[in-house]
């Protein structure tokens, strides 16, 4: 097997980035060949298992099956209404799933049996029958669990655990059976569901679980200590003296999917795929709840954010269970977050429990907000912020009451979600699981105050936005200890990894965090991050104690110091060029794109009319495939040899599509010829950011070098800010996972009533 090495050389000429790359191949030893470890099962997944069936059956295919706020892994009854397993139990084995129904038909108390039975190879002697005669006679078949609807109405409407004990029948091999009887049971209007059908083994060694608190839009300083006063998260400062907080963590994006997508996953969001442009976490990556799955732990992710919980989001990867509510708070999400952990029965445990409650309205329960809000307050956001589009787009600027009130609401939401966690912490002293649960707590991403002139967060890469608070508390992070090295939520998962004794795939960029604690790292590597939802793509990089901010449409770079100056007031890039220009590279060298692409997109805006964009792509040296997103009915496109000629009409809804072609060629082209046209006329003001050629070419053309477009594999981002555009976008490398991902129109609905008006 033969393997390649890039070597990159980086040059700077005339303030423009030049990479040139020099591959070489080698042949390595016998040796240096990849070896799988052994895997180690500590339970038995059914759901992994292939049931069999018998000649000219439909086999039975796991899939995810949602009731009310919850879906869960598992086997919808098939045609002939038994599911098969062949197994193999241990002593103490145990079984457990869910059982939910969704009928489409009455049923009536006699029409429906449900029952497990297990069909054991060899029969315990206790269990045989001897005939008069002295022959030795088995029963068959062993009934483990039976219901029905006259007993068990609660399948109906909500999923319901079952939990039997196979101890009679350990160890040994059998055959398991999932049955279904009566005269509606091979129905096709029953959705008869039996969810995560799991053999587990509890008390065989000792458990190791995981709890990972993702919370929403908490900025560092809201809690202690990193400056909120003590008195509004006690329950975190108490963490915080029991584990170890690290002082300098930092999101690898300012919003939610890719910040979340980086955290479960331990990758930056642009080789994930989980971009603005993308709007998903692809199946092709790796979560650690897959990982930990394999290995027979209980899985489950509880959230309120439509971005991680709709049916398209890619978050449920792994997991055996998912919850998803929006609106919801953290009351509801603890309380739901206990019944996983009660169901768990024994088995290790793996749990992503996300929290909304900083985000905007800002509407804490009454008792927070009367105790952080002014009583004499009287303006328009007493109960919450409600809509903040105004705010965000910088056509109203708040007063200083305004703004004052938003940050008490604030403050009242993160201290009523310390409170709820301080309740969480409590069931699970009371049930002797904080002693063997990893706890690790962070944040996706902060919220900004105005403090660089805008509101929220989404839109840039300073401190407010970045700057996570991140504790762990368990094995390997002693308590009160802090570490002031620059760490990222990609340390995340090897974490993890590293508490369970777990070799981390050799694709993750980063490192246990508890190489920090030991003394092992210095913290001389550099942190970025990337993907921003307004403005232009910015991505950045911490080499501490310096910050690069970099702009991908202007190529400009921003520089500060973070220790001497933390609130990023001053830009420094001026006075250290060389430190300046050292991080560009770095940025450019670590995202670095895989294969030339060029993508044309037409960007909405529901602030003026409609327009027509029609025109031609030509890539001399020809075109191997075109892929377009969210075009609709209206709008069309022809590839005809080297060219696309198309007709795309401007968006005006608030969360319509940004329309998109994406044009790979047959070779490593380095050149586009467009003609454009917007409403019949030459578009100088919206071909962007090369209208300027069109005064300089024949009317409406325009030829543009791939070295005349800005840095980097991603596309610039425009919303409602902008007038409806044509970019075009030139890139040395395409995303690796292009499609994107349309939403149902109650995910669109929970976005909008989220803030994202662009829908990203």
């Amino acid at each position: 097997m033969k393997s390649s090495i890039a070597y990159i050389k980086v040059a700077l000429v005339s303030g423009l980035l030049v990479l040139i790359i020099l591959t070489s191949a080698c042949t390595p030893s016998a040796s240096d060949e990849p070896t799988e470890p052994e895997p180690v099962y500590p339970a038995q997944s059914l759901v992994y298992l292939t049931p069999f069936t018998d000649p000219g059956s439909e086999p039975a295919v796991p899939e995810r099956m949602s009731i009310g706020e919850s879906s869960v892994i598992g086997y919808r009854n098939p045609e002939d209404a038994v599911i098969r397993f062949k197994v193999e139990l241990r002593d103490n084995a145990q079984l457990s799933l869910m059982l939910g129904a969704q009928p489409q038909i009455p049923i009536h108390m006699n029409d429906l049996v449900i029952r497990i039975e297990y069909i054991p190879e060899t029969w315990p002697e206790d269990a045989v029958e001897q005939t008069e005669s002295g022959d030795a006679v088995s029963p068959g078949t062993v009934t483990l669990y039976e219901t029905s609807p006259e007993n068990n109405r609660d399948m109906f409407y909500s999923w319901v655990p079952v939990n039997v004990t196979l101890d009679r029948w350990g160890p040994g091999t059998g055959e398991l059976r999932l049955v279904a009887e009566g005269p509606v049971a091979t129905n096709e209007e029953l959705n008869l569901y039996w969810g995560a059908p799991t053999i587990y083994y509890p008390g065989e060694r000792k458990y190791k679980n995981i709890l990972l608190i993702g919370v929403d839009t908490l900025r560092a300083d809201a809690i202690s200590p990193y400056g909120a006063p003590e008195e509004v998260t006690p329950v975190l400062q108490e963490l915080c003296e029991s584990g170890t907080t690290f002082m300098q963590a930092h999101s690898q994006a300012p919003w939610t999917l890719p910040s979340f997508a980086s955290m479960i996953t331990g990758n930056l969001p642009s080789v994930i795929g989980s971009t603005i442009y993308t709007g998903h976490l692809p199946d092709r990556n790796t979560t650690i709840a897959e990982i930990l799955h394999n290995r027979g732990y209980s899985t489950g992710m509880v959230c309120s954010n439509t971005w991680l919980g709709n049916d398209q989001s890619g978050f449920e990867q792994g997991m055996d269970y998912t919850w998803f509510k929006y609106p919801s708070n953290a009351t509801d999400a603890v309380q739901i977050a206990e019944d996983f952990m009660v169901r768990a029965n024994g088995r290790d445990f793996f749990l992503f429990l996300h929290f909304m409650d900083p985000h905007t309205p800002y509407s804490p329960p009454e008792y927070y907000q009367n105790l952080y809000c002014d009583p004499e307050y009287s303006g328009l956001y007493k109960y919450g912020v409600g809509s903040i589009e105004e705010w965000k787009s910088g056509v109203e600027i708040p007063s200083d009451e305004d703004l004052q009130q938003a940050k008490n609401l604030y403050r009242g939401e993160v201290a009523f979600l310390d409170h709820s966690i301080g309740e969480l912490f409590e069931f699970m002293e009371a049930n002797n699981l904080l002693d063997n649960t990893l706890i690790v707590f962070a944040a996706d991403h902060g919220e900004e105050f105005f403090e660089h002139g805008q509101f929220e967060h989404g839109h840039t890469q300073f401190e407010e936005l970045v700057h996570m608070p991140l504790i762990i508390k368990g094995d390997g992070f002693p308590a009160g200890q802090t570490v002031n090295d620059p760490v990222g939520n990609i340390d995340i998962v090897p974490s993890i990894l590293n508490y369970l004794d777990i070799d981390p795939p050799e694709v993750l960029p980063g490192i246990p965090l508890q190489n920090f604690t030991s003394g092992e790292e210095n913290g001389s590597r550099i942190i970025f991050g990337e993907d921003n939802t307004r403005g232009h793509l910015r991505k950045f990089a911490i080499a501490w104690p310096y910050k690069c901010i970099l702009d991908y449409v202007s190529t400009q770079a921003r520089l500060y110091n973070l220790e001497d100056d933390p609130g990023e007031h001053t830009d420094i890039s001026s006075q250290n060029p060389e430190i300046t220009n050292e991080l560009k590279v770095e940025i450019v060298r670590a995202m670095l794109p895989e294969q030339t692409a060029f993508h044309c997109w037409i960007t909405r805006s529901y602030g003026e009319e409609s327009h027509l964009f029609t025109g031609s792509l030509r890539i001399p040296g020809g075109i191997r495939s075109v892929m377009a997103f969210m075009l609709t009915d209206d709008d069309s496109y022809e590839v005809v040899g080297d060219t696309v000629t198309f007709s795309i009409r401007s968006s005006q809804e608030v969360l319509g599509p940004n329309k998109h072609l994406l044009l790979i060629p047959e070779t490593d082209a380095d050149l586009i010829e467009v003609a454009l046209r917007v409403d019949g006329d030459t578009p100088i003001d919206r071909f962007f950011p090369y209208g300027n050629k069109l005064t300089s070419e024949p009317s409406g053309f325009a030829s543009v070098a791939l070295d005349s477009f800005p840095l980097g594999h991603n596309l610039p981002y425009a919303i409602e800010e902008f007038p409806a555009r044509c970019y075009i976008w030139g890139v040395r490398g395409y995303d690796r996972d292009p499609q994107n991902v349309e939403l149902d129109e109650q995910a669109l609905e929970q976005l909008r009533a989220l803030g994202y008006a662009g829908g990203n």
